[in-house]
């Protein structure tokens, strides 16, 4: 997944800008002057955005599979001229399998739960802007703040019918500090909960620090740290 390019000024701006048009019900459109403000402040977020783009960072992701903890595996990443991220393994390669085709076969299913799970989370993360503002115009959606703890903007129905999608921003700063997913595979009996956490570098850019996904009904766990940032060059 291409965390580390998620767009954060841009959506803890659009969340803050639209602060005073929600209620806690539906979002009515917001006026035209507010509109106009999401373009400059998407200004904002195209600066944070090429800030990623002069780092190199590791990242780490460990699975955890019916309670069993499997070697954490780490890439080195940075962006790729056309905006992809690029991960160059590091360490050497784990080895296959053993035991015979039955537990060839386990790890082939595993790693099908894996896929899903990303491919499910993909739909939500990193937040695509222009979907997060139609969204917040057309979604039953709720504003939480009591002055003290973070602010909370729940969208519900985000993707799904019975999903929600949770933005936590600081009270002060309005910076975006989490992202909350709970959703569902095929039925509500299999729900798949993420979750990200951003950090700050010393120059002020923002970035996914820890991600976290979780499928309890196929006791899977997945987590992946980004850290070790370095300027590129």
């Amino acid at each position: 997944m291409k965390l580390p390019g998620f767009p954060v000024r841009q959506a803890a701006a659009i969340a803050a800008w639209l602060v005073p048009y929600i209620a806690c019900s539906q979002v009515p459109m917001p006026p035209p002057a507010a509109l106009q403000g999401l373009q400059a402040l998407a200004q904002a977020a195209a600066w944070n955005n090429q800030r990623l783009r002069s780092y190199r960072w590791v990242e780490t992701t460990t699975v955890t599979v019916g309670g069993r903890r499997q070697p954490p595996r780490q890439a080195l990443c940075w962006y790729a001229p056309d905006g992809r991220i690029e991960r160059l393994p590091i360490g050497a390669p784990q080895a296959e399998p053993t035991g015979g085709p039955l537990l060839k076969s386990k790890v082939a299913e595993v790693t099908a739960e894996i896929d899903a799970a990303h491919e499910l989370t993909a739909r939500y993360l990193p937040l695509r802007p222009d979907e997060l503002v139609r969204a917040l115009q057309t979604r039953p959606v709720q504003f939480q703040r009591d002055g003290i703890n973070d602010e909370q903007i729940l969208v519900k129905d985000y993707e799904k019918r019975g999903d929600q999608l949770q933005l936590s921003l600081d009270p002060v700063t309005r910076q975006l500090r989490r992202i909350s997913v709970s959703s569902y595979f095929a039925t509500a009996a299999e729900p798949l909960l993420a979750a990200v956490q951003f950090a700050t570098l010393e120059d002020g850019t923002r970035y996914p620090g820890v991600t976290t996904l979780e499928a309890p009904s196929k006791q899977l766990s997945i987590t992946i740290v980004n850290a070790g940032f370095t300027p590129v060059g």
